[in-house]
């Protein structure tokens, strides 16, 4: 993994503790998979796969404004979550 994604859960989770005091919310989203020529071409299922017009703005949008830190769109796509 990345050095970007590795320190990833870190920063997100202190600018959370950050600018939660300061009445701003903060909320991860791990999106799944959307159809697009680039997605087209991978080797692998790619399940509860979406297209962009169906997208996930909704359900992450209202999510977000429940006030949940992190969300799976489309739910679930990550076991023990």
């Amino acid at each position: 993994m990345g050095r970007r994604k590795r320190h990833s859960p870190t920063w997100r989770e202190g600018l959370y503790l950050d600018l939660h005091a300061k009445g701003v919310g903060v909320s991860v989203v791990h999106p799944g998979f959307v159809d697009t020529p680039l997605t087209a071409s991978n080797p692998f299922p790619m399940p509860a796969l979406t297209t962009p017009r169906s997208g996930s703005a909704g359900p992450s949008c209202a999510a977000g404004s429940a006030g949940e830190f992190e969300m799976d769109v489309p739910a679930p796509l990550h076991a023990g979550r």
